[in-house]
């Protein structure tokens, strides 16, 4: 019986002047022991985040405008892979995120779904643990993940569900609300 082939993914990430966080993220990203493709789309910055970008391997893709919307989209219409995951530049990934991400999409009936990570917030804080509480009861009660918690799906979903809008500022919400109405169903993937 012939092996399957393995599903590939690429990771979305919209910039303006990250330099300081893109980094850590983008050496979140190289510890995956599976072939990825990262976009980082940036709007314009003025600091280190291009050369950074280039300096990890990412794809860097100039986007005309300042709009985190616009920049995704952008990202998820230069994707190469069937798989999406559209990340923060701060976000921060656990080391098995990889392990997890690949096993998930490597099955069928994962694709009918979208797909996010837990919220965590760096710090101890009782204001930080309150928090965490209501964004991950938000996303697992009314599936509604926002997309500081990264958006994981596939392009045939995406697509069926009109792609990320060109929005500056809630541009998570809308889509997830889009998503809905087709897959009914959010899940989370990542503790």
């Amino acid at each position: 019986m012939a092996k399957q082939p393995i599903e590939t993914l690429t990771v979305i990430i919209p910039t303006i002047n990250e330099a300081s966080r893109l980094p850590l993220l983008l050496a979140d990203l190289k510890k995956c022991s599976n072939k990825l493709e990262v976009n980082v789309v940036d709007g314009g910055s003025t600091d280190l985040t291009v050369l950074s970008a280039k300096i990890a391997g990412a794809n860097v893709i100039n986007s005309l405008e300042v709009n985190r919307g616009l920049q995704m989209k952008i990202g998820a219409e230069n994707a190469k892979n069937k798989w999406l995951l559209f990340l923060h530049a701060d976000c921060r990934l656990d080391p098995c995120w990889s392990k997890k991400v690949f096993k998930l999409i490597n099955q069928h009936s994962s694709r009918n779904y979208c797909w996010h990570f837990d919220f965590k917030v760096k710090g101890s804080t009782l204001a930080l643990r309150l928090l965490e509480i209501a964004v991950n009861f938000r996303s697992i009660l009314l599936k509604e993940p926002y997309g500081d918690q990264g958006l994981l799906i596939h392009k045939s979903l995406y697509e069926k569900a009109g792609g990320i809008s060109p929005l500056c500022i809630m541009e998570d919400i809308d889509f997830i609300t889009r998503v809905r109405k087709i897959s009914f169903v959010i899940y989370y993937f990542f503790s």
